[in-house]
């Protein structure tokens, strides 16, 4: 069973890693593709040094990158999640709502009804986003900055149509809820980086051009129902805005993170988690999972000089303090994939080898590393 996390400083969370094994995992820290050719970062990433990741690979192994289809349901933060902690994956079926439900109210039976003992039970994460129509298509945005007390009173207003359906919603986070219900068991959905400003139409429940899993016959009352849901949801959205003169403001949601946990997620622990849930330290028997998504949001929104100092930031708050761990993993994801870094402590005569052997093979630039 796992324990409900309090929220944390950076500062509580350091106190919290005592596991000689740790993996930091980040979410956007690739570069895409088109970022990658631009000349204007280029030129600012030339003078970047990132002196705390480039301590920890003089101890690491080659890299491995483990490339992710643009095709696939899953982001590559999903697949790079079970790969750390050795669980098995399935694209679409990441459970990362049953994860949610379980470290945030496991335990707390009191403050939420009970389903049925006969009938098995899903998990998803609902978030709240914004549908922009032009040009021929429905493009999937993030909201403006809705505030918990807006999220709370919307998902109260909601919650009887929700129910009505046999669905049932928790509080989460201030742009994302968490609903239970026996439709999401076996259903996949794609994760919201991979639908976010794109066309909402080839990743919707159901649409076999990219989701051929969802061809099961079985699972077709489920993906009515819930596209029936979410098109009601819309026009209730429609008629009583959450925010009427914001720009952006919320109009539709998303189901992602479907699915059951894998058993071996039963010992996992989220031990705590900053404000909004950008910093997580997971920890199960034998090692300790930070995940960072700070770097999420300034990539989605094409904020490369946020994203860019976030960067910087991760460097200087995490890598250079952990950088003398005596072994520690770090997982950069992006668009097509994610990298593996294995670092293990070294005596000085392997450091100086390993950073002799690195010059005369040519420095790797920054652009490359996050590339």
């Amino acid at each position: 069973m796992m324990k409900i996390a309090q929220k944390s400083s950076i500062s509580n969370l350091f106190e919290k890693i005592s596991n000689d094994k740790l993996t930091i995992l980040i979410d956007h820290a690739l570069l895409e593709p088109a970022y990658a050719q631009n000349q204007i970062l280029q030129s600012s990433l030339k003078g970047v040094e990132l002196l705390g990741l480039r301590h920890l690979l003089l101890k690491a192994a080659p890299e491995s990158f483990h490339a992710c289809e643009e095709t696939h349901l899953s982001s590559s933060f999903d697949k790079a999640f079970s790969y750390a902690l050795d669980s098995p994956f399935k694209d679409g079926l990441f459970a990362r709502g049953a994860l949610a439900y379980h470290y945030t109210y496991e335990g707390a039976a009191d403050l939420i009804s009970s389903p049925p003992m006969d009938e098995a039970q899903g998990f998803a994460v609902v978030h709240l986003c914004h549908w922009r129509v032009g040009g021929g298509h429905v493009m999937l945005n993030g909201p403006y900055d809705i505030d918990l007390h807006s999220s709370e009173t919307l998902r109260e207003k909601l919650a009887p149509l929700f129910l009505s359906e046999g669905i049932e919603l928790f509080a989460y986070k201030k742009d994302a809820w968490i609903a239970r219900s026996k439709h999401f068991i076996n259903l996949p959905s794609a994760s919201l980086s991979k639908a976010m400003n794109d066309d909402v139409l080839p990743w919707l429940i159901g649409v076999s051009k990219k989701d051929m899993a969802n061809t099961d016959p079985s699972l077709e009352p489920s993906i009515q129902l819930l596209r029936r849901l979410q098109s009601e949801v819309q026009m209730f959205l429609y008629d009583h805005p959450a925010h009427p003169s914001a720009q952006n403001t919320v109009n539709s949601i998303w189901f992602s993170g479907t699915g059951i946990a894998p058993a071996s997620w039963d010992s996992l622990e989220l031990v705590c988690a900053t404000e909004h849930h950008e910093h997580e330290l997971f920890q199960n028997t034998e090692m300790q999972i930070l995940c960072i998504h700070e770097l999420t949001k300034p990539m989605q929104n094409h904020d490369i000089n946020t994203w860019f100092q976030g960067l910087k930031q991760i460097d200087e708050l995490f890598f250079k303090p952990l950088a003398h761990r005596p072994q520690l993993q770090i997982i950069l994801c992006g668009q097509l994939g994610f990298k593996i870094w294995n670092a293990q402590e070294k005596g000085r005569i392997h450091l100086y080898l390993n950073s002799l052997k690195q010059r005369l093979k040519g420095e790797r630039s920054t652009l490359q590393l996050l590339s």
